[in-house]
């Protein structure tokens, strides 16, 4: 029995599912990564670091600067699901799972799935500090002030910053108690908290399936499948052994 068979088993014998996504999720949409060679950190943006611009400090101090940098760097509004999105949109339809994802672009919800938990917060939405009052991002974008409200106060997007705290955490926990197969999709588990998940399923005994480009501290656990090839193409054989 190859890795993708077994997979596939892990799949249909799952109760629960949870799926974890980062980054590597979306290259395959054409949204760029973060810390690869040409991924959003590689370079620097008006000398500075795109880390310490995407920090609530600067987005407070030099508000423009950093709409400037969402708006050239950062605006995926073009971006369509792949591969990989139809197909646990699809997956979803016949098991109970829940996606938890890094990414702040929605694509799991542009493919159809429902139970989808964004802990670092969706981009496309938009909220006043002042009054609350809510934009879509292409209204912020579309003007040189369109970051200040009508009553005066910064428009910051709807998306968790360096130097805030990742809140939606506290709806993962309780997934992840329910749950018996976890599929990681697209991170190296490296970023915090969320690298935690798998680490309650290495204690708990529970199988993982983990698909990313380049292996991850659980490559070699018990009970684990890594893959390092293109989520798509391996979602696809995978399903290809699950039937209709």
């Amino acid at each position: 029995m190859n890795l993708i068979e077994q997979c596939a088993i892990f799949i249909q014998n799952a109760k629960k599912i949870l799926i974890l996504t980062g980054a590597g999720m979306s290259t395959e949409s054409g949204i760029p990564d973060f810390r690869s060679n040409t991924g959003l950190y590689s370079g620097e943006f008006h000398g500075l670091s795109p880390e310490t611009i995407l920090s609530l400090s600067f987005f407070n101090k030099n508000p423009k600067v950093f709409w400037n940098f969402i708006s050239t760097h950062m605006n995926y509004s073009n971006a369509k699901p792949n591969i990989g999105h139809h197909i646990i949109a699809k997956w979803e339809k016949k098991k109970d799972i829940t996606i938890i994802t890094q990414n702040i672009e929605q694509l799991h919800t542009l493919a159809g799935s429902n139970n989808v938990i964004e802990v670092h917060g969706s981009l496309n939405t938009c909220t006043c500090q002042g009054c609350n009052k809510k934009y879509h991002l292409s209204d912020v974008i579309s003007k040189e002030d369109g970051y200040i409200c009508s009553c005066g106060s910064l428009i910051k997007p709807d998306i968790v910053l360096y130097e805030e705290s990742v809140d939606k955490m506290s709806m993962v926990y309780p997934v992840i108690e329910k749950s018996d197969l976890l599929i990681v999709l697209g991170t190296s588990l490296t970023v915090y908290p969320v690298a935690l998940i798998p680490e309650f399923f290495r204690r708990k005994g529970n199988p993982m399936i983990i698909i990313n480009k380049t292996p991850t501290p659980y490559n070699k656990a018990a009970n684990c499948i890594e893959i390092h090839d293109s989520i798509g193409k391996t979602l696809e054989k995978i399903d290809s052994f699950m039937g209709e």
